[in-house]
């Protein structure tokens, strides 16, 4: 899922109307040497991400501190898209506590808020704003709503596990 969320937004826009797959496609960068700046420091921000997110226990407050560091860079250089999106996330990441996890499914969640996060990153270097990042946002928010009730299903497994035990 995550290569094709990418592709799909690189055929969304280098698509023109008539374009077949053999013609050219001219993608225009609007980044000024600001945005660049921005990308370039969010982008190490995500590249520690997937780090933490392909370790063998998922540390939600490493995860968390470096969704926190986003959002601030995003603040500071006005992209409030991605910084609701990084806040968000780790309000999510705070709540899942502080013990360690290996719980799959939450690491595929994870990776597609990084996919989703570095897409932002993608239109934000293409259109030099995040304007126009509504559609990974709403994707980030319903995933958030997911991971949520993922957590909680898990939460209330691991309880009922601990009570058959005792």
């Amino acid at each position: 899922m995550s290569k094709g969320i990418a592709d799909q937004f690189i055929r969304n826009i280098g698509a023109s109307e008539g374009n077949t797959d053999k013609e050219p496609r001219v993608i225009m960068v609007r980044s000024n040497r600001s945005m660049k700046r921005f990308i370039t420091d969010a982008l190490g921000e995500v590249e520690h991400l997937v780090a933490l997110v392909k370790e063998g226990l998922l540390q939600w407050s490493a995860i968390g501190k470096r969704l926190g560091d986003l959002a601030q860079l995003s603040d500071t250089y006005e992209q409030y898209n991605i910084g609701i999106a990084a806040r968000d996330i780790a309000a999510l990441a705070s709540e899942l506590g502080d013990e360690p996890s290996n719980d799959d499914e939450l690491r595929r969640v994870f990776g597609d808020f990084v996919t989703y996060l570095s897409t932002m990153l993608l239109r934000v270097y293409i259109e030099g704003n995040d304007g126009k990042c509504i559609w990974e946002l709403a994707s980030v928010e319903v995933l958030l709503t997911q991971a949520r009730r993922r957590a909680r299903f898990a939460q209330r497994q691991r309880a009922a596990t601990a009570r058959w035990m005792n």
